[in-house]
């Protein structure tokens, strides 16, 4: 297999957990399997909880809650389209590192995972997000805060970290709007890339449903 990485490495942006979904997809489809069936019968999802904890996630796609360790995931309500700025320094943060650094900090924190399932405005206005690695991975890499600060600078909201960096994100009003900030923070050094938000049926459409012109040589 040809791996093309179209966004930054060690970001918290699950890339590799994404990858390895659709390979197994891909897989499946290289040797005749039903990828639909699969993931219908639950192969898929034992197959991936086996790999890593984001990687069921990957299977489902869409607004999703996550609970355990990450394995196990129920879909939610669909986030209404959004546009979202996703920006980065050019740093490649340990997933390992951050998680240590969070350790050794004392965080308890009652998150009201019930409401929040029908009501995405105060989500989307960042009054009920937050992410706990945020801190201790600030206190460490003093530029991936300074990013996300630049998101909110050129207009975002709801700017947080992602996973556990180097990246964060921010949602924007419009198209033209979230163009014109991709500009400017590339303009600044960031990397930064524009995305719309999908639902759970549209990923699923993308990673099980037709690839044009698959063939072993086309990998």
């Amino acid at each position: 297999m040809k791996l093309v990485k179209r966004i930054p490495l060690g970001a918290g942006l699950g890339g590799g957990s994404s990858d390895a979904v659709a390979a197994m997809s891909a897989c499946a489809r290289l040797w005749q399997l039903e990828a639909s069936r699969l993931q219908e019968s639950g192969t898929f999802q034992r197959i991936a909880e086996h790999i890593g904890a984001d990687v069921p996630f990957f299977l489902l796609g869409g607004t999703a809650l996550g609970t355990g360790c990450g394995t196990r995931v129920e879909s939610l309500d669909p986030l209404p389209a959004t546009w979202f700025l996703v920006a980065a320094p050019k740093l490649h943060i340990s997933t390992a590192e951050a998680y240590l650094a969070f350790d050794r900090k004392v965080v308890s924190r009652s998150v009201p995972v019930t409401p929040i399932m029908p009501a995405y405005e105060p989500v989307l206005s960042g009054e009920w997000m937050g992410n706990d690695l945020s801190a201790p991975v600030a206190s460490l890499h003093p530029e991936v805060d300074a990013a996300r600060l630049q998101l909110k600078g050129v207009g975002g909201s709801c700017a947080q970290m992602t996973g556990s960096g180097a990246a964060s994100f921010a949602g924007f009003d419009h198209r033209r709007a979230v163009t014109r900030a991709s500009h400017l923070l590339r303009e600044r050094g960031l990397w930064a890339g524009a995305y719309v938000s999908i639902t759970s049926s549209q990923h699923r459409r993308c990673v099980f449903g037709d690839f044009p012109n698959l063939a072993p040589q086309a990998i």
